[in-house]
């Protein structure tokens, strides 16, 4: 098997696993953002703690240092206008969003589901660095909402 074709069907297997769509957001008033991200899952029990990755060259990685704590908003299907809103920085992406404020970031109040998080470990992970962050608050917002669920056709692009 040649190197293009052992990346081409590492690719298409990568990207059958699963994961979910979410808005991580970090900051308040003028210095909120927020990012479009979909790998980010349990890590474990007690304390509550998640994982989230981070592409090296994100803004709001570099923030993390500063802020130490996030938002994680769990998106459903109904959610797509925000893929296109976080899915790269813009000033103004919070514009016309019902949101609440909260010292972690921003809660979208559309989205299935919120959990306040503070950073507690990085790790670099080649392009990506590995945040784990121990879960301090959290609430559903529309518990009739499904997450959505993704899959990728590559497992090397998003």
């Amino acid at each position: 098997m040649t190197t293009a074709t052992a990346k081409e069907s590492i690719g298409r297997a990568l990207g059958r696993i699963s994961s979910g769509l979410y808005i991580v957001t970090m900051g308040t008033g003028e210095q909120k953002q927020g990012m479009l991200a979909s790998w980010v899952m349990q890590a474990g029990f007690e304390p509550p703690v998640v994982t989230i990755a981070f592409q090296n060259d994100r803004d709001m990685l570099a923030k993390l240092e500063s802020v130490g704590k996030v938002v994680i908003n769990v998106l459903s299907d109904g959610n797509s206008n925000l893929m296109g809103r976080f899915g790269r920085y813009k000033p103004d992406q919070f514009e016309g969003l019902d949101i609440m404020e909260d010292d972690h970031g921003v809660i979208l109040k559309d989205t299935v589901a919120y959990l306040c998080c503070r950073i507690t470990q990085k790790w670099e992970a080649g392009d990506h660095t590995i945040v784990l962050a121990t879960v301090e608050e959290g609430d559903m917002l529309n518990p009739d909402l499904q997450p959505w669920s993704h899959l990728r056709k590559n497992g090397f692009v998003y």
